[in-house]
């Protein structure tokens, strides 16, 4: 195996790097050593939570698990959600592919435990911090006013408290709100994934392209329905019958219950391993600040607006009082 040098800057989570997904399928090409990006790596890995990247001059990789659209004036490389079918440059890599480690997670070996599943005592559980959401804080409400929804995270929280297991919270509910922050072709984070590995029917709603990663006969897909009062009825009347939920629940989550092949380990590292390969001398450089999912708002304006009035949102919910919704132990 060739020697490679690799760095990480501009994270804004804490990762261990040298069991990152990078460097984990790097490996299978190179011999890997994670240093520092002032030891001049053969590659740096950058993200969004920063311009550390700015002064490396090398060869760089731009890696994001945002709503976000590389910009090849500033790196060589991108892996990211975004659905860029013709750019070579680019190797798309979901966030929820980033995070969750074995996609083998999400293969059925065995038939689901339907009673279980009915015996949950909760209707529908969302667990969100981020409060910057317009299509999920109206449909957490819209629903919320035929059955109730449990928030478990610190926006909108109705349970008296942040859960310390988000698992565990959503193994207690029927439903998921998976809602993403904000809707674009190939955005799809663990926000589904959470909800099949707790065992949930996810009510999905962000990248309106899903069924490439996932089967869309195993949610609700909330854009496959005109308004949310539509929505709202469908997840009802999969709540009230039996057989809905068994046909929904006995479909693998992946087509066919076999991982597509794009999501494969051996598929990544074969595209991260021709970049090394290729070996291209980096091109000139053009920086500047670049604002998170500048491509899903037409101005700074209408991002700022949207942003206000989802904080306001959130606010307000804080200073209204009203019943906490109870979920009782199965």
């Amino acid at each position: 195996m060739t020697s490679l040098r690799i760095a990480f800057c501009d994270t804004h989570i804490e990762f261990d790097a040298d069991a990152w997904i990078w460097t984990r399928l790097l490996r299978r090409h190179h011999a890997v050593d994670v240093v520092s990006p002032r030891d001049r790596p053969d590659i740096l890995f950058y993200g969004d939570w920063g311009s550390d990247h700015r002064s490396f001059d090398g060869r760089k990789i731009y890696w994001s698990g945002e709503n976000m659209i590389p910009d090849f004036d500033q790196c060589d490389f991108a892996l990211t959600s975004a659905n860029l079918p013709s750019e070579t440059r680019h190797l798309r890599v979901p966030t929820w592919r980033q995070v969750i480690g074995d996609p083998g997670r999400l293969l059925v070996s065995s038939p689901p435990d339907i009673s279980e599943f009915q015996r949950r005592p909760g209707f529908c559980a969302q667990v969100v911090s981020n409060p910057k959401g317009l299509f999920r804080n109206r449909l957490f409400r819209r629903l919320g006013k035929r059955r109730p929804v449990s928030s478990g995270g610190r926006a909108f929280n109705n349970i008296g408290g942040p859960v310390a297991d988000k698992r565990s919270f959503l193994r207690k509910h029927r439903f998921c709100l998976a809602i993403e922050n904000s809707s674009s072709s190939g955005y799809v984070t663990e926000k589904l994934t959470d909800a099949f590995l707790a065992g949930c029917i996810p009510i999905y709603w962000g990248d309106p392209e899903v069924a490439t990663d996932f089967n869309p006969r195993r949610f609700v897909n909330a854009h496959d329905f005109e308004t949310l009062d539509d929505l709202c009825r469908r997840v009802l009347e999969v709540d009230d019958d039996p057989s809905l939920q068994a046909s929904i629940l006995n479909e693998p989550v992946f087509p066919d219950n076999s991982i597509p092949d794009h999501l494969r380990d051996e598929t990544i590292a074969a595209g991260l391993a021709g970049f090394v390969a290729a070996n291209t001398t980096p091109g000139p450089r053009r920086y500047r600040n670049r604002r998170l999912r500048e491509h899903v708002h037409p101005s700074w304006f209408h991002q700022t607006a949207a942003s206000w009035t989802c904080r306001a949102d959130a606010f307000l919910w804080k200073l209204i009082p009203r019943s906490r919704v109870r979920i009782p132990d199965q």
